[in-house]
């Protein structure tokens, strides 16, 4: 092989890292996208649905990070996986550590609104049996 095959595969090898890195960018980039109108919803407890709504579509660009990172890392060299692993962890590391937040944020929604049905509905009973007997007293 001569040189200016040499060249022309660096080149080649160059030009994908380049499109491999702006394709996991974006994702990433939609990644906290998702995260940030997650958050937004998680403000409120009647948000429930549009927060489990909005946890399956981050976990759906969370994945597409992943595929997009595991893509460039197949044709990084070692030095470059090596630099782009650890930063690859952070970002798996706050992943993570927001996957669990809304676990928790969505357990906590569901327990605060099945004892506001629970109180609704006791509040419901009693009252129903409260005019039945007056209605049997007439």
């Amino acid at each position: 092989m001569d040189k200016r095959e040499e060249r022309s595969e660096d080149e080649t090898r160059q030009e994908t890292v380049r499109l491999l890195r702006n394709a996991r960018t974006t994702a990433l980039a939609n990644v906290t996208r998702k995260r940030n109108e997650l958050s937004g919803s998680m403000a409120d407890v009647n948000n429930l649905h549009l927060v489990k709504t909005g946890y399956t579509q981050w976990l759906g660009a969370v994945g597409v990070y992943e595929r997009a990172h595991k893509k460039i890392n197949g044709v990084l060299d070692t030095q470059d996986q090596e630099r782009d692993a650890k930063r690859y962890e952070e970002k798996k590391l706050s992943i993570a550590d927001f996957d669990t937040q809304v676990q928790i944020w969505i357990q906590k929604a569901e327990s605060q609104l099945a004892e506001k049905l629970e109180s609704v509905s006791h509040h419901t009973r009693s009252s129903g049996s409260s005019a039945r007997s007056r209605s049997l007293d007439c």
